[in-house]
């Protein structure tokens, strides 16, 4: 998971129990109390059922369950949990965390990712030993950043559905009166965004005479949201839809060049295809490698010194543009340059001293402007892990010679892939460095070459290495052909 370096937010659950009851008024002297209903009788509420719905049974327990989903509840594989009285199942996720960052509260699990796209409907489940009458439910969900989702809540004979989208939000229904023996609750992803559920709440009908309890520790919910309207008024100036292959460049929040310390750019923002207008995709081997070497070698240098400020820029997390992301863990880090005491290293992906070409010096400083300045060979990381990192080159283990770029508690945060695209371009754009599967010290040799072919395929490009890309070239006027076009990996490395 994503980490806050300067504040870590504990918020405990408070844990109230509820249940109520039909046509009586509710007892002074206890939190708790039931009371049965006579279907028969006159006294009614508005919560005692009718007789046409009454079953076998004239006397029911208005009983009510509300559980906040929590960390470890449920997992990717398909799993059986318990939770307030009832057992649930859910169905495979292609990724599951037990924590998240919300508005309301730190609790909730989420299913899939942008890295991990939850592909195909992930279902929540349970069943009643008797059957009971289901009177209003809620749930709360959420979608990551730019996501849409939709959901469908079934019983026996009843279903809802409906659509949400970022920011927590409460769907449901009160007033239904529905006999049931299963309740279920269907999630699916209309992008490739995460999905998050927070809570289910809902009042049923129980027979008096059932050894089911139910049990609330919500104590009540938030409104219920109303479902989209299915045919809404066009936006008289809709905005458009946003290029998967280039993020925008300034969303809101984080510093902006010239803000600060964050230097001017130098370029404006440009496509993928008005840059590379003039590269023949069909070519492979030696012939696209030369032609992608003439366009991207051509380049500003900035120095070593200026990255400590351009990078401010270039590498603001995309949800949490106040914070940069840190590579190898995805730690939140602070968004300002300081040495002391130094909140963050300027790590070179291919280290300085395995990239010793054309006389340079393994040491660069901050007045040095060469391939050892290059924005899209350095990245933010934390001091601890640039130093544990060294100049290791990247395998699938650390040990003295090794480095494995994964060190988030978050299984979606994956980093091999980024530095896989880094290390392409730095061979592409440098002749001199060489990828290799066994790297010997004292060369400028990186690798494991065939580790790393095989990291760029199964960790895809995702929206932070885009909008880096892209913000990059509006300072050095080059970019990173790998992350706009990964299938020439294939080409080029056969």
């Amino acid at each position: 998971m994503k980490k806050l370096n300067l504040l870590a937010l504990f918020l405990l659950p408070v844990l109230v129990s509820c249940e109520t009851n039909i046509s009586t008024s509710r007892s002074a002297q206890s939190n708790s109390s039931t009371t049965h209903v006579d279907s028969n009788s006159s006294n009614t509420s508005s919560s005692t059922i009718s007789s046409d719905s009454s079953n076998d049974s004239d006397k029911y327990i208005e009983q009510t369950f509300g559980y906040q989903f929590k960390g470890n509840d449920f997992t990717a594989e398909p799993s059986t949990f318990s939770a307030n009285g009832l057992t649930f199942n859910t169905t495979s996720a292609n990724y599951v965390s037990s924590s998240r960052f919300d508005a309301d509260n730190n609790e909730g699990m989420q299913i899939g990712s942008s890295k991990k796209p939850q592909t195909s409907p992930w279902i929540l489940s349970t069943s009643f030993e008797d059957e009971i009458i289901i009177t209003s439910f809620k749930i709360k969900l959420d979608t990551g950043a730019n996501g849409a989702a939709t959901y469908t809540f079934s019983l026996d004979d009843y279903t809802k559905s409906g659509e949400f989208e970022p920011n927590p939000n409460v769907y449901g229904e009160d007033n239904i009166e529905e006999k049931t023996n299963t309740l279920a609750i269907e999630l699916t992803s209309q992008k490739n965004k995460a999905l998050y559920i927070d809570y289910l709440y809902f009042s049923a009908l129980v027979p008096s005479d059932s050894t089911l309890k139910l049990v609330d520790t919500l104590d009540g919910t938030g409104p219920i949201e109303p479902d989209p309207d299915p045919s809404p008024d066009p936006d008289p100036d809709p905005e458009p839809d946003p290029d998967p292959d280039n993020p925008p460049v300034n969303p809101t929040g984080g510093l902006k060049p010239g803000e600060g310390q964050v230097p001017m750019t130098k370029y404006s923002p440009i496509s993928s295809d008005e840059y590379y207008k003039n590269i023949d995709f069909s070519l492979s081997g030696t012939d696209l490698e030369n032609e992608l070497y003439e366009l991207v070698s051509n380049y500003t240098k900035y120095s070593y010194g200026d990255a400590r400020y351009t990078l401010l820029y270039t590498d603001q997390d995309i949800e949490n543009p106040e914070y940069l992301y840190g590579l190898y863990d995805g730690d939140l880090i602070e968004e300002k340059w300081s040495s002391s005491p130094l909140y963050w290293n300027r790590e070179h992906v291919w280290p300085c001293s395995r990239m010793v070409i054309n006389g340079a010096s393994s040491r660069p400083e901050n007045n040095t402007t060469n391939h050892m300045s290059d924005l899209h060979n350095l990245r933010v990381s934390n001091e601890s892990l640039n130093s544990s990192r060294s100049n290791k080159y990247f395998s699938t283990s650390s040990s003295g010679d090794t480095f494995y770029p994964n060190h988030s508690s978050d299984p979606d945060e994956d980093f091999t892939g980024d530095v896989a695209r880094i290390l392409f371009y730095m061979e592409l754009v440098n002749p001199g460095l060489s990828l290799v599967n066994s790297p010997t010290d004292g060369k400028p040799e990186m690798g494991d070459l065939s580790l790393l072919l095989k990291w760029a395929k199964e960790d895809p490009v995702d929206d932070f290495e885009r909008q880096r890309n892209s913000r990059i070239y509006e300072y050095q006027g080059n970019r990173n052909p790998f992350i706009d076009h990964p299938e020439i990996i294939d080409k080029i490395y056969a």
